[in-house]
C-alpha cells in the first residue's frame, strides 16, 4: 500500500506535459493560424501542445487573449487541438494571439504567441 501511495504522489508531483498536474512550460506549444486576414472576417485557429518527444497532447486546457489593433481582447478558454473561432475586432494592422498555460505552481504563464496582419 505504501509503494502504491508513493508512486501516485510521485506521478502527481513530477513535472511533464499532458496532465492536469503537469507544468505547461514543459510542453512544446504552437498556434496554427493564418498570417493575414481581412477586417470583418473570422479568425480560426488551433493551439497545439506536444511532448518534447513529439507526441500530441489533446484536450489540454489553456487560456488566450487576442490583442486586436487598438483593442485588448478578453480572456477566453480553449483546449488543444480544438479549433477556436472569433470575429475579428479593431482596425487594420497587426493583431497578436497570446496563449497561457499553468506552471507547476498553478500560475498563468505565456506559452505561445502568433501575430496576424489584419488588412
Amino acid at each position: 500500500m505504501r509503494l502504491t501511495t508513493a508512486l501516485l504522489v510521485a506521478a502527481i508531483l513530477l513535472p511533464g506535459c499532458g496532465g492536469p498536474w503537469r507544468a505547461a512550460e514543459t510542453c512544446a506549444w504552437t498556434i496554427d493560424a493564418p498570417a493575414r486576414l481581412r477586417v470583418g472576417g473570422d479568425l480560426r485557429f488551433t493551439v497545439e501542445a506536444r511532448e518534447r518527444a513529439g507526441g500530441d497532447i489533446r484536450g489540454m486546457e489553456y487560456e488566450y487573449v487576442i490583442d486586436w489593433v487598438g483593442q485588448r481582447g478578453t480572456k477566453h478558454k480553449g483546449a488543444t487541438f480544438i479549433e477556436e473561432k472569433i470575429r475579428i475586432k479593431g482596425g487594420t494592422g497587426t493583431a497578436t494571439i497570446n496563449v497561457y498555460g499553468e506552471d507547476g505552481q498553478g500560475n498563468s504563464v505565456p506559452v505561445a504567441k502568433h501575430t496576424i496582419v489584419i488588412e
